[in-house]
């Protein structure tokens, strides 16, 4: 990306010293040969210098539009890349749930659980590339959250084993989906460039 933004001032700088060049010529002429002191000279320099500048004016808008465009291509990897790793973070832990029995009194846990949902609930949902991206996430973020609200109202040790474990299970498919879906995701728009 730095090197198209060196390429784009070299391009200007060349265009604007050719012009500077061109309008230097035209006014010797015009001072050295009377010829080209008539009115008519001068209404054809400005119609080639407002050629110019218009042309200027498409090149930088094109080129403004080039480097928005990567810069958000930029934006929504990184978001992916940021919201995969809370949900590579989430899917650890629901594994190492399923292998210990995850109990209502395992704080820790919980308190993890608790945080990871509070920062699903704040993902700007509108940067998800794809349909089926977003329904795996709102999926995951659902089933986490049935997870964490079962643990408080429930009790009994027996029934929030049962329960709980089809929880974990669910969500962990869920996460899932969502890196796989994700990690479709961001190599598209890796060769979108």
């Amino acid at each position: 990306m730095k090197t198209e933004g060196c390429e784009a001032r070299t391009l200007v700088a060349l265009v604007v010293g050719v012009g500077f060049g061109v309008v230097i010529g035209i006014a010797t002429l015009a001072a050295a040969h009377p010829a080209f002191q008539s009115k008519e000279w001068a209404a054809w320099v400005q119609a080639l210098g407002s050629i110019g500048a218009i042309a200027a004016a498409i090149f930088i808008m094109k080129h403004q539009s080039k480097v928005q465009m990567e810069e958000r291509r930029q934006e929504k990897k990184i978001f992916l890349e940021t919201v995969s790793g809370l949900m590579e973070g989430i899917r650890t832990r629901l594994i190492a749930a399923e292998n210990k029995k995850l109990v209502a009194s395992d704080d820790e846990t919980w308190n993890a659980f608790e945080i990871d949902l509070s920062c699903l609930e704040v993902t700007n949902m509108e940067m998800f590339e794809s349909k089926a991206l977003l329904d795996a996430f709102i999926k995951s973020r659902a089933n986490l959250n049935l997870m964490v609200k079962f643990k408080f109202i429930n009790k009994d040790a027996v029934q929030f084993s049962v329960v709980m474990r089809g929880l974990v299970e669910k969500t962990n498919e869920a996460v899932f989906e969502f890196l796989q879906e994700s990690d479709a995701v961001k190599n598209s728009i890796e060769h979108r460039r």
